[in-house]
């Protein structure tokens, strides 16, 4: 294995010296310079060339826009692979705006997380109808956090209360993002900016412990000194309210007596039961493009395949408008949806200032001083009668006998150790061209020019390396929405988030906490 390292530090010093492009490096530098062309590639190979050029992006925030979330996560993907420098893929929704579904809002807690943690981030990488929302600003956020320390002492009651209005949901057992439990003299909690939830031991007002706990386990395993808790919701209530109730009754002749009552009532709670996308006009003034929380960088975009952005843009506005349409028909919209959403025209003046890399997948000449890579892929089919393990092993020893440089894309530590195995069984000595890294990849490249091969796991044994993030995808979006509540009908059966499969019998009316409203039941 030491071996190997020392082969990645040998092929690291080659590929640096073998990508060292000089137009692109200048027009980097260049203060006049705004757009180039790269051109015969795929978002792999994208993430594999920027690796290359962090020295020039030192002080950069790239900003990757893709026609699909689906080319994003390959990007990003790669990225993780080939850099250490902080890649994010920004999510989009999984249901249109203004529709009639409900959402549980698993994107809205990862915007959240993203917009606090953009100072560390260095690549950004979205859909375009994911960059089209505007956000709140990291300004608002700002205002609202709560931070604690060991050995601090608070008012436990003020601080459940803040909870509630930062957006939390009490539960009986902590399981998901923007949750609290209360245990006697513990608060457990999972605020966006953690990857664990976290347990917050008391005695009596002091903070003697806080812990980070398996949510699965419920066992703590670890301890911090300071916690950063953010709201889990752009909508979260101020201290003072009174700014809201401004707001509300400045929009009061645009709104249906119903729907003023229902927002008046929840703002005196101090709770959105539901739609909360309607209230963001009632809690902001405006809201603005993610990007406008970047502070002291320069902004990098990359527009991949541009034409097709153009027109996925388009068309998820076709559908803004279509929502929006039925909405307000139903008196439920009572604002212009570009308050949520950049139009095309304002998407291309917020961005025409920066520079961009243009990026194609089929190669052409330019003569503005672009670059042009003609990638290529060596086919795994077995087309030899042997099995298709062996049919990999075969190309990829043939590959590294004539000198190719091979980087290889495993999901973990047993299968590199198995492809090592497997290459010595078939004879091959010298690892030298070889670099294996962990991730996961889902398309390669081949470079015939600089003899790179770029592969994975996946592509070469089939071995489904992408289950496990697949699942995690499907689960986001199950999770995130489900049909219209209209379209329920007693009788059907449902499965509630903690108590499992029950029957719908309809609607009823109860007074919770002196709060009133339809429940199901």
């Amino acid at each position: 294995m030491k071996k190997l390292e020392n082969n990645l530090k040998f092929n690291e010093k080659i590929n640096t010296a073998m990508f060292s492009f000089q137009n692109f490096e200048e027009f980097l530098k260049s203060k006049y310079n705004k757009k180039i062309f790269i051109s015969g590639i795929n978002p792999s190979f994208l993430a594999y060339f920027l690796s290359f050029r962090l020295k020039f992006l030192e002080d950069k925030f790239i900003l990757a826009i893709f026609p699909e979330e689906r080319q994003a996560e390959e990007f990003i993907s790669a990225l993780n692979i080939f850099t250490k420098e902080k890649a994010v893929l920004y999510p989009s929704s999984v249901i249109l705006p203004f529709s009639e579904a409900y959402t549980l809002a698993e994107e809205e807690l990862q915007r959240i997380k993203i917009i606090w943690e953009l100072p560390e981030i260095k690549f950004l990488a979205g859909s375009i109808e994911a960059i089209l929302r505007k956000t709140v600003s990291i300004e608002d956020i700002k205002k609202a956090y709560q931070y604690l320390i060991l050995d601090e002492k608070i008012e436990r009651e003020k601080f459940l209360k803040k909870l509630l209005d930062l957006g939390y949901e009490r539960v009986g057992t902590v399981r998901e993002k923007g949750t609290f439990a209360v245990k006697g003299g513990v608060i457990d909690l999972w605020s966006p900016n953690y990857d664990f939830p976290v347990r917050i031991e008391f005695f009596g007002n002091e903070i003697t412990g806080l812990k980070l706990f398996d949510p699965l386990s419920q066992k703590s395993f670890s301890t911090l000194e300071e916690l950063t808790i953010l709201p889990c919701r752009e909508i979260f209530f101020p201290e003072n309210t009174e700014v809201l109730y401004k707001n509300l009754f400045s929009w009061k002749d645009d709104l249906p007596e119903a729907l003023f009552t229902q927002f008046l009532n929840q703002i005196e709670n101090r709770y959105v039961f539901e739609n909360r996308d309607l209230l963001l006009p009632i809690f902001y003034e405006k809201l603005n493009p993610l990007w406008e929380n970047v502070k002291d960088r320069e902004i990098l975009v990359i527009l991949y395949e541009p034409d097709l952005i153009e027109r996925n843009a388009e068309k998820f506005w076709d559908g803004v408008y279509l929502n929006a349409l039925k909405a307000r028909e139903k008196r439920k919209l009572y604002f212009d949806e570009s308050f949520l959403y950049l139009t095309l025209e304002e998407f291309n003046n917020k961005i025409k200032d920066f520079k961009k890399i243009i990026a194609k997948e089929v190669p052409f000449e330019d003569s503005s001083g672009g670059l042009s890579f003609y990638l290529s892929k060596k086919s795994v089919e077995n087309d030899t009668g042997i099995n298709k393990i062996e049919h990999a092993f075969k190309l990829l020893k043939n590959s590294l006998e004539d000198g190719e440089r091979v980087i290889l894309v495993v999901s973990d530590e047993r299968t590199e150790k198995t492809v090592i195995e497997g290459l010595k069984f078939r004879g091959l000595e010298n690892f030298k061209n070889l670099e294996i890294k962990k991730g996961i990849l889902r398309e390669g490249f081949y470079l015939p020019k600089w003899s790179i091969w770029v592969t994975s796991e996946y592509e070469l044994f089939g071995k489904i390396s992408l289950k496990k993030e697949t699942s995690q995808i499907a689960l986001r979006r199950a999770k995130g929405c489900f049909r219209k509540f209209e379209d329920l009908k007693p009788g059907d059966f449902v499965v509630h988030k903690y108590h499992g499969i029950g029957k719908y019998l309809g609607l009823i009316f109860l007074k919770v906490d002196g709060i009133e409203g339809e429940f199901l039941q």
